[in-house]
């Protein structure tokens, strides 16, 4: 059977007030607004399977999961003579049926705004603090009420019949075009309740959640990767009191520990060291809600927002440049946590060509073997990273600014870019003297990454502060480094 008689079918179930555009996409056809135009053949083509067919459809359409509703019909059409098709030409429009108009997003609900509609996926919600079983009886009000009820700033409705809450709209979640978001909602089919894989999302505008960044002598390390098989602190607690920056502190004190680890909105983890196998990201990695304290952030599922004691309360920084201007040098990358098969924990460093368009050059830092490389020498002048282009020794290509998540990146234009100061040396924190490559003062949060992306076939590159669900590498598979600057004058 035809793509065709799929959303035909489809249609027949859009003028019930429901809305099956994304869905007809995901069982092979892209949506076709002509589809209108045979509106008026539906009930004469379920006239065809039989005189109570219009009413089991529609049965059928008060299902809770609207996916069953979609094997239904493709199952129904499967059964559906080839030869019948022929005759859905020929109908005429006695049967004809007027479509509900389609509702438009509501504005305001009360105290709580509409922000837009977002991308969602079922391994990492938009939303993730609370949420409602799926409803047949959904309203954007019902929504509302929960989310309010239990402390979050933020309610989104998907599909139809599901209700989030939060506090903070998750990454990997983007915006979407309020078009995706276009389901009628289960108990009000005057209103919108998002989209397949798109969230419709509502604020009451109260202040976001906050990483607490000093608690007395404690300060605020980062967020850095964990994982049940390896712990980055090794010792859980439990606070009765309920988990907060405060609280879990306190508690790693008592014990005597340096460390101190906040995680997936309720765990407190303690260590008088961090694990070298933990990857140092991006804050917006560290924003579950606290579950006693929604006010403040405490880490995510496997990841820590970690704090350390200083005796004098005054934190020393993690780093200090030591130089801002350095001239001839090389980089090496050094394994955090030296590979266990004994090969060597040290790959070079080099700068790579990503892209050329005219009057722009553009390249990152990488780990590339096979990779040709036009710049084999590096300076810093005023915190800007200049590499050297051995055939083209006049050309100027200075450091962009690579936002968390991203390699190091450079740029030669014409008119030149004046580049991005935010680059220096600093103190290596071993017993090996030689000196860290530091972006923004930050030298323990680069790792090696492989580029999944089409174009750089399996390409191991530098990224700073990697985050998850990155569209070019997986950040599991993300390798912690420090960079050595070697043979500097």
């Amino acid at each position: 059977m035809s793509v065709d008689f799929v959303k035909l079918y489809v249609s027949v179930t859009m003028s019930k007030g429901t809305n099956f555009k994304s869905s007809s996409e995901h069982i092979g056809g892209t949506y076709d607004h002509s589809i209108d135009a045979v509106y008026k053949k539906e009930y004469k083509f379920a006239s065809l399977l039989g005189p109570n067919m219009t009413e089991v459809v529609h049965s059928k359409m008060k299902l809770h999961n609207l996916k069953i509703v979609l094997t239904f019909i493709s199952t129904l059409i499967n059964l559906v003579p080839t030869s019948m098709s022929e005759n859905l030409e020929d109908l005429d429009a006695s049967a004809l049926v007027i479509r509900q108009s389609s509702p438009t997003p509501v504005n305001k609900i009360g105290d709580w705004s509409l922000v837009g509609c977002f991308t969602d996926i079922s391994t990492a919600r938009t939303l993730s603090a609370a949420s409602l079983p799926a409803s047949d009886n959904l309203t954007l009000e019902t929504c509302v009420a929960f989310c309010d009820s239990v402390d979050y700033i933020f309610a989104g409705v998907e599909f139809a019949q599901e209700c989030y809450c939060d506090s903070t709209i998750q990454i990997p979640s983007v915006p979407s075009n309020l078009t995706a978001c276009d389901f009628s909602c289960s108990g009000n089919s005057s209103e919108l309740c998002g989209g397949s894989d798109n969230i419709l999302i509502y604020t009451n505008g109260q202040p976001a959640p906050v990483i607490v960044q000093d608690v007395g002598q404690w300060s605020y390390e980062g967020c850095f990767t964990d994982s049940v098989a390896m712990r980055d602190l090794n010792v859980g607690l439990d606070v009765p009191a309920g988990v907060t920056a405060a609280s879990c502190t306190a508690a790693c004190q008592t014990e005597n520990f340096v460390f101190a680890g906040l995680e997936n909105g309720q765990e407190c983890w303690c260590g008088s060291t961090l694990g070298n196998t933990s990857i140092h990201v991006g804050d917006d990695d560290c924003r579950a809600v606290c579950t006693s304290d929604h006010s403040e952030y405490c880490g995510a599922a496997n990841r820590l927002a970690v704090y350390q004691f200083t005796a004098s309360g005054t934190p020393p920084p993690p780093t200090t440049c030591a130089s801002e201007n350095i001239s001839n040098f090389t980089l090496l990358a050094n394994f955090k946590n030296p590979p266990e098969d004994g090969s060597s924990g040290e790959v070079p460093l080099k700068i790579v060509l990503v892209e050329m368009v005219p009057s722009v050059t553009w390249a990152i830092l990488s780990a590339c073997e096979l990779c040709c490389s036009d710049w084999p020498t590096y300076s810093l002048q005023n915190s800007i990273f200049l590499p050297h282009s051995l055939s083209n020794p006049g050309q100027l290509m200075v450091s962009s600014a690579p936002g968390p998540g991203e390699s190091p990146n450079f740029v030669a234009s014409d008119p030149a870019f004046p580049g991005f100061q935010s680059y220096c040396a600093t103190d290596s924190t071993s017993n090996n003297s030689l000196p860290l490559l530091a972006f923004g003062d930050i030298s323990d949060a680069f790792a090696l990454c492989t580029n999944t992306s089409v174009n750089a076939n399996g390409r191991l590159d530098v990224v700073f502060e990697p985050v998850s669900n990155h569209l070019h590498y997986v950040l599991d598979d993300c390798i912690p480094i420090t960079i050595e600057i070697i043979g500097s004058d």
